[in-house]
């Protein structure tokens, strides 16, 4: 390991920091490995943002712990460079994100079921989570099992389901956006039926985004 880069990562000035990490993103070395997954903490933003990106050009299961506690980071920018480098992990990473479905802290189930959506994961073992105590998790599950509209499960009528039992406002508003994404005439055509079905103005405005977003359809 280069002494320079080492000395130069715990540099007082943040952007000495982070341009030492943009050396090891274009230059990876797994030797690196415990010095950058020592920087998870890092005060800075844009640095624990590269950061992200150093752990993902390593593609080394080993830095699979860092990236995921960086799911529960504060800034979205991190928590999306966090998502694509696990991504790089492929079933490990995998495995690690449906652990996480099951953990006490509604949050990591949260982030793990944001992060899937980056998989080929199936959508068999996303129905537990539409049931899930916590809005936030059928949320991003609402949108996780969109995401796998192509596979030969009845994922819209699962959708449809929860929409007549969903009692939180903005969760039923992530049923409509999972709706949007399937972007299919069958899911265009559910759309319609909520929308005219409606007994409140509560979800419009979400409605009609989800029913432009079929465009033709």
């Amino acid at each position: 390991m280069s002494e320079s880069i080492l000395f130069r990562l715990k540099d007082p000035n943040p952007h000495m920091r982070e341009q030492t990490l943009m050396e090891l993103v274009f230059d990876p070395d797994v030797k690196y490995l415990t010095p950058l997954s020592s920087m998870i903490s890092d005060k800075d933003r844009d640095v624990r943002r590269t950061l992200m990106l150093a752990l993902g050009a390593l593609n080394h299961e080993g830095a699979l712990e860092a990236l995921l506690s960086c799911l529960l980071d504060d800034e979205n920018d991190v928590l999306i460079a966090a998502e694509h480098a696990l991504s790089k992990l492929g079933h490990v990473a995998e495995q690690a994100l449906w652990t996480w479905t099951e953990d006490e802290d509604w949050m990591k189930r949260k982030a793990a079921v944001q992060c899937l959506r980056h998989f080929k994961t199936s959508a068999l073992p996303v129905y537990r989570l539409l049931h899930d105590d916590i809005w936030e998790v059928r949320y991003a599950a609402y949108l996780l099992l969109a995401s796998r509209a192509s596979e030969p499960i009845d994922i819209l009528a699962a959708l449809l389901n929860a929409f007549k039992t969903e009692e939180h406002g903005q969760a039923k508003a992530g049923i409509i956006d999972a709706l949007g994404l399937m972007q299919t005439p069958a899911a265009c055509d559910a759309l319609m039926g909520v929308f005219l079905n409606s007994q409140t103005p509560d979800n419009t405005e979400v409605l009609a985004q989800a029913i432009e977003s079929h465009g033709e359809y």
